[in-house]
């Protein structure tokens, strides 16, 4: 039923001239299989995570504290040195060398990578050395799960784990034991970040939630790589100043992996960095007029090209706001699988950015009528946004209302309207959620 709901997407999306030929294509052309990996300190519930993952999509999960243990006991009284050292790493929670680790693995992705099947790797890679093992027999993973917690509840569970192993260790050197272990654990997974970070393969989750709700995203993320992983979403956001747009964007982009590119954040870029005309890109942002197509289509052009994008699909937060930047992406073939266009009156969206501030330090944007986390130094340290003063507001608002029908008629085919002004922010979340879990377009 999937494999024909597709099929159908696909042909009304592309409209091809001969639809038998495009059908048997489609079918004849294997997909790849999908490669989920998922890592993440002691106490994260990583096993248990990948345990339901496997459950949902029926795949076979590998667990690397499943392979050891069954290394030892399939070692138990032959009293190796390789056992011995296994068995001592562990019970004082130090890494196993890389070497053992590796071997284990990869007779095991051997197995499953010869019948093509989709499959979940549960506590690896955990060190730079595995990643490039990974290189070295290439495997690309679809996506790495990395779950964090907070440390203190890191620290407890080594702590617990330790004292129910009988190793005898207590006060200060318990608390050293167990520091040493969530330490080696954060120095090892910062390079492992580090080697994933130009293709964007890391998504990260908040492993305190509730644990069906953590698996119902990370399914989420994984399900719509299954069903189109030749064709991602390509998402774009529109709306009016104080819509909540560039909000929205980034939840729904970190929900489901997918690359967000922010207008505001490329322009600024551009600000520091295009001498010749940072300066008018400025101006124009700070008085609330349109930057010309001729500065703004080639960044775009530029950033869409990137091979994050290809890789994760994206959200594009912003644009186009003309009709010459709905024809670039015309040109290149940018073709977006969603256009949400939401609305709000403008009493609403000019409160929300009279709200609104700026956090030099770390460039979040803060909405103070949002509960979000900001302590007592941030609040010390926002600013007003420079171009948040009321005629740029207008100026702004102005032209969306001029442009809003151009849009709406270049994207009919695949719109869907939100209205934040109406909806709360997880309401309206919830609508374009399923919009992507679900398209009909």
């Amino acid at each position: 039923m999937n494999t024909f709901k597709n099929l159908l997407k696909e042909l009304i999306i592309h409209r091809p001239e001969k639809p038998l030929d495009f059908l048997i294509e489609k079918l004849e052309k294997p997909k790849p299989a999908t490669r989920v990996f998922v890592v993440g300190p002691p106490g994260s519930n990583r096993k248990e995570i990948a345990t339901s993952l496997s459950e949902h999509f029926s795949w076979p999960c590998i667990s690397v504290g499943k392979l050891i243990t069954d290394k030892i006991k399939a070692d138990a009284g032959k009293e190796t040195e390789e056992g011995r050292k296994i068995q001592q790493s562990r019970e004082s929670y130090q890494y196993i060398d890389d070497e053992t680790i590796i071997e284990m693995v990869k007779k095991e992705l051997s197995k499953l990578e010869k019948d093509g099947s989709n499959w979940i790797l549960e506590g690896f890679p955990r060190t730079a050395t595995q990643v490039v093992s990974l290189q070295k027999i290439g495997i690309i993973p679809t996506r790495i799960v990395v779950l964090n917690i907070k440390k203190p509840t890191s620290q407890l569970k080594v702590k617990n784990n330790l004292i129910s192993n009988a190793t005898g260790l207590y006060g200060p050197e318990l608390e050293r034991v167990a520091n040493n272990a969530i330490d080696e654990y954060y120095y090892h997974i910062k390079a492992v970040k580090e080697l994933f970070k130009e293709a964007q393969l890391i998504q990260e989750y908040n492993a305190n939630q509730n644990k069906d709700d953590l698996c119902n995203e990370i399914s989420e993320m994984i399900q719509i790589r299954i069903d189109n992983p030749y064709r991602l979403p390509r998402i774009i956001v529109l709306g009016p100043p104080g819509c909540g747009k560039t909000y929205q964007s980034q939840i729904i982009s970190k929900r489901f992996g997918l690359q967000l590119i922010n207008l505001k954040e490329l322009l600024d870029a551009e600000i520091k960095n295009n001498k010749e005309h940072g300066e008018e890109i400025h101006d124009c942002i700070v008085k609330g007029e349109n930057v010309r197509d001729d500065l703004i289509i080639p960044v775009v052009k530029r950033r869409l090209a990137k091979t994050d994008c290809k890789l994760n699909g994206y959200i594009l937060d912003g644009f186009p706001m003309s009709l010459a930047q709905i024809n670039l992406l015309k040109f290149i073939n940018a073709k977006p699988s969603m256009v949400v266009l939401l609305e709000c009156d403008p009493e609403k969206c000019e409160g929300r950015i009279k709200e609104r501030r700026y956090d030099p330090q770390t460039g979040k944007i803060i909405d103070r009528t949002l509960d979000q986390d900001i302590d007592e130094d941030m609040y010390d340290r926002i600013i007003k946004l420079e171009e948040d003063n009321e005629p740029a507001i207008k100026n702004r608002r102005k032209y969306w209302d001029d442009y809003v029908g151009t849009a709406e008629s270049a994207y009919n085919q695949c719109l869907l309207t939100v209205n934040t002004g109406e909806l709360t922010i997880d309401e309206a979340t919830t609508n374009i959620a399923e919009a992507i879990i679900n398209p009909i377009f």
